[in-house]
């Protein structure tokens, strides 16, 4: 047991050590082309560490405490601290903020000792200036870097730290007497971000029985692992990945301050034929990069399910599969009703370029009946 927890205490020191003096792999905390301290500096903080270290030592034999002895005992005094943490507490650097007081102490201090071993104006000179120019340029880089490409990079971090939703509320409001205001809407950041901006009680959610994934039709904790077609969705105006990946599935995107807002792709259509009774078009989802079109319908003339089912795109027709409902069959109470199922794997965009869809039904001595179809909205 002691060696493990000797084995334990080195792999954290070591983590301590290239989380707080490189990076920490978190995005949002450092990241690997600049470090916590530009690179520049760790020479100097190496140097400056031997001579604090040798003050210290010196203050000591003389029975003389040195103000670099302080400094000294604080770096470890958070080495120690730095050995404790383990599990989500690991030494990263927002744990481990206070160890780099330390640090810009022995950077100076290893800058003034560079400083005064050169012994002619000139070497001064140089050495000033070539340092100088060498931070200066480091931090336009960074900030240059800071300001562009870290935005989109960085975008991970949004679960720790995202913009309310007060836009998204006002909006909803504005346009409550459309159809697609009424649908669910999925939201891509954890709950409390969404309490806040719509004021929702906690005694509401109750969260310790109802969980954190959903409240009423909203999703409000992260995109679901399967995007819902038939939902609207609020991203952050950073989040390009998704914005291109709606887009492209056919949602509508609205502009908005913080956020985009993008309608359900079915908001593109008008409706043409549904059946009224014994239909179902289930919420339909992205798999694998194609959308899963899925549901079950009965036929109400013969009051049985369909022999097969016809889907055509554009003229285009869609390989259509029977599936088993099972839960169909059970909460209607007609096993006769486990064959209405129907499965069709289409195109991811097909939402977002087709002009019609229409699903048929095939009876068994070949007659059809038109069960949905959709027609693009004239614009």
């Amino acid at each position: 047991m002691l060696l493990v927890a000797t084995r334990i205490r080195c792999s954290t020191l070591k983590q301590m050590f290239t989380n707080t003096l490189f990076f920490d792999n978190l995005t949002y905390n450092t990241f690997s082309r600049y470090g916590t301290l530009y690179y520049i500096s760790l020479p100097f903080l190496f140097i400056g560490l031997v001579k604090t270290a040798r003050e210290t030592w010196l203050s000591w034999r003389q029975k003389q405490l040195d103000y670099a002895a302080p400094v000294l005992f604080w770096l470890l005094g958070e080495f120690v601290m730095g050995c404790i943490l383990k599990g989500w507490s690991t030494p990263n650097t927002t744990r481990m903020i206070g160890i780099f007081i330390a640090y810009l102490y022995l950077i100076t201090a290893g800058i003034c000792r560079v400083w005064n071993c050169l012994k002619k104006i000139w070497q001064k000179r140089a050495f000033g200036g070539i340092l100088a120019s060498l931070y200066a340029v480091s931090f336009l880089s960074f900030a240059h870097y800071y300001f562009t490409d870290y935005n989109q990079l960085a975008y991970p971090m949004n679960w720790l730290f995202y913009e309310t939703y007060d836009d998204i509320p006002a909006f909803l409001e504005e346009h409550r007497d459309q159809s697609w205001a009424s649908r669910g809407v999925c939201y891509p950041s954890n709950y409390m971000y969404y309490l806040w901006s719509f004021r929702v009680s906690p005694y509401d959610v109750n969260i310790p029985v109802n969980g954190i994934q959903t409240f009423g039709k909203d999703s409000i904790n992260e995109f679901p692992e399967k995007i819902l077609v038939r939902n609207n969705y609020v991203v952050s105006n950073l989040d390009q990945p998704s914005i291109e990946f709606l887009t492209q599935i056919g949602y509508i995107p609205v502009q908005m301050d913080k956020h985009i807002f993008f309608i359900c792709p079915f908001e593109n259509y008008d409706v043409a034929v549904s059946q009224e009774q014994l239909f179902y078009l289930d919420n339909i989802h992205v798999l694998d990069q194609d959308i899963k079109f899925f549901g079950w319908c009965v036929d109400p003339e013969a009051d049985a399910p369909f022999a097969g089912y016809l889907l055509e795109i554009d003229g285009a027709m869609v390989d259509v599969q029977k599936t088993p409902r099972t839960d169909v069959a059970g909460v209607l109470g007609r096993e006769d009703y486990l064959e209405s199922g129907f499965t069709a794997i289409i195109p991811l965009d097909t939402l977002g370029t087709c002009n019609s869809l229409t699903l048929t039904g095939v009876r068994a001595d070949g007659s059809q009946s038109v069960i949905y179809q959709i027609l693009r909205k004239e614009k």
